[in-house]
């Protein structure tokens, strides 16, 4: 029988419990968990993985404070460097995110723009040349903030990037033909002391669009900035002490990501930096002599079709387990998940979970698909009570199970009171 005492465990099911190390069970580590709201897909999974993770960092998405501030002591306990990113109330956070800070070369800088503008968007919602051009206008105007910061010898948050943007105005030129920017000014300036610097290469293609297609433009971004920085997202650039990311695959880290399940345009924030994590760690991962981070990352994503997409995911899951990265999806159905991905990157990132767990729903396609996976008829995969689970495993046939007892768990009845068991029942997280 093996030691699990101090063994990363997966708990999927009463009666399925993993290894959650993808070199000990030759699979990919990455789970998909389908269930309608209710069923339990976060307590049974989600908080299970927490009980029972001692050396992989984990980024995990959480709802209440008193849950977060126990599993904060467990962790501790264990050696864990605990951060907690506070997105829906950033006065409690105890650090503060930047996606500035995680740019190094003209491409990155490139990336997070079009991260940003396409950020707004479904899978294919607007004429590629908006997306475009505001992707051109966002890239010059990180780039003058970072010439600006250079000029003063400062570095600078993108707050910055919001207030140039701010005082940007157009005028026109003789009949509307060509439009200009009060940064045209500044711009003349520092060209004078940064001769052929990128910025203004990127910031004068606006002056050659018309007045009506650069304030079009502009509206692109403003749209884009709008959805993704509001002000709690503001007060997180501002602060002083910074997430560093780089610290996750160095040394056993839990980064707690609170938001609000009413606020759906933070998710779309929390997906920028949902990117900037993703890149980071496969730099990491490259620069070490394995390819493999030296500390496992497993990164948890609730409600993860819901609020918005995380560019370039579906070629990121593809590489995971060769970086020491993996994922926990939690979804409503498989076509929450097709709807905001598309049906080509949907079953890529279906395909690269070695683990899918069904907890029950009724959306016809996935009862379809589940029913043909497990040779039973739809209509006995359609009327699952709640509570039951059906467990595909690669290279195993299919479990029936029970939800995970998360309650029952020895590890769970160790951390918490019979008091503090009672009021995380009722705190409603079966979701």
């Amino acid at each position: 029988m093996r030691d699990y005492l101090y063994e990363d465990l997966t708990c999927l099911a009463e009666g399925c419990i993993y290894p959650a190390d993808s070199r000990v069970t030759g699979i990919n580590a990455n789970e998909l968990i389908v269930g309608s709201t209710g069923c339990g897909k976060t307590v049974s999974v989600g908080e299970s993985r927490l009980l029972h993770t001692h050396n992989s960092s984990l980024v995990v998405p959480i709802a209440k404070k008193a849950l977060k501030k126990r599993y904060k002591d467990l962790m501790e306990s264990r050696g864990y460097n605990v951060v907690d990113l506070d997105f829906s109330n950033p006065q409690d956070s105890s650090v503060g995110y930047d996606p500035l800070d995680y740019v190094e070369t003209e491409d990155d800088i490139a990336n997070l723009a079009r991260n940003i503008i396409t950020n707004n968007n479904s899978v294919s919602s607007k004429d590629q040349f908006w997306d475009d051009s505001g992707t051109e206008l966002l890239t010059g105007l990180i780039l003058l903030a970072r010439l600006l910061g250079e000029d003063k010898g400062e570095k600078v948050s993108f707050s910055t990037v919001l207030d140039l943007f701010d005082a940007m105005n157009l005028t026109s030129t003789e009949n509307d033909r060509m439009a200009t920017t009060n940064l045209t000014i500044l711009l003349d300036i520092l060209n004078k002391k940064y001769p052929n610097n990128r910025a203004s290469s990127y910031l004068h293609t606006i002056s050659d669009l018309s007045r009506v297609t650069s304030s079009s433009v502009r509206a692109t971004v403003a749209s884009a900035i709008k959805s993704s920085f509001n002000k709690n997202v503001i007060e997180l650039l501002d602060k002083p002490q910074k997430l560093a990311l780089n610290e996750i695959g160095e040394r056993k880290t839990v980064v707690f990501i609170t938001t609000s399940p009413y606020d759906l345009e933070m998710t779309k924030y929390i997906n920028i930096f949902y990117s900037d994590l993703m890149r980071v760690l496969f730099k990491q991962a490259e620069a070490n002599p394995e390819g493999r981070l030296k500390v496992p990352v497993h990164i948890i994503f609730d409600d993860f079709a819901c609020g918005g997409r995380i560019r370039g995911f579906e070629d990121y899951i593809s590489i995971f387990r060769a970086a020491g990265i993996s994922a926990s999806l939690f979804l409503q159905s498989e076509s929450q998940l097709m709807s905001m991905y598309g049906n080509e990157a949907a079953c890529t990132i279906i395909n690269n979970c070695d683990s899918y767990v069904y907890m029950g729903g009724l959306d016809y396609a996935t009862c379809k698909k589940v029913s043909e996976m497990c040779n039973k008829p739809a209509r006995s995969i359609s009327s699952m009570k709640l509570g039951d689970v059906i467990v595909f495993r690669r290279g195993e046939e299919c479990v029936y199970s029970q939800r995970y007892k998360t309650y029952e768990d020895e590890e769970y009845m160790r951390l918490h009171s019979e008091d503090s068991r009672i009021e995380e029942v009722d705190y409603g997280g079966l979701r």
